[in-house]
């Protein structure tokens, strides 16, 4: 899975309205025109996003975020519940 159709499958994971544009552009607009898009922004990401400067660094988590992510050891002890 490449460009467009990997940007749309996690757009379509996330809230809405992100899950319907991910599915709607999946279904209803072709690769080709989804691609070309996908790189027309690839290839301006900078003026249209921004840059960081040089020297700048980057924002590190607060506690609050970090407790969102899983470390290894609690998607090792999720998968082997699922087993059980």
């Amino acid at each position: 899975m490449r460009r467009s159709d990997a940007a749309l499958t996690i757009a379509s994971t996330l809230p809405q309205p992100w899950k319907s544009i991910g599915l709607a552009g999946r279904l209803c607009i072709p690769r080709f025109i989804r691609d070309g898009l996908y790189d027309l922004v690839a290839e301006n990401r900078y003026s249209i996003f921004g840059k960081m400067e040089e020297g700048d660094e980057c924002l590190m988590p607060t506690k609050k975020i970090l407790s969102r992510f899983l470390d290894a050891d609690e998607i090792r002890a999720s998968l082997r519940k699922k087993d059980e």
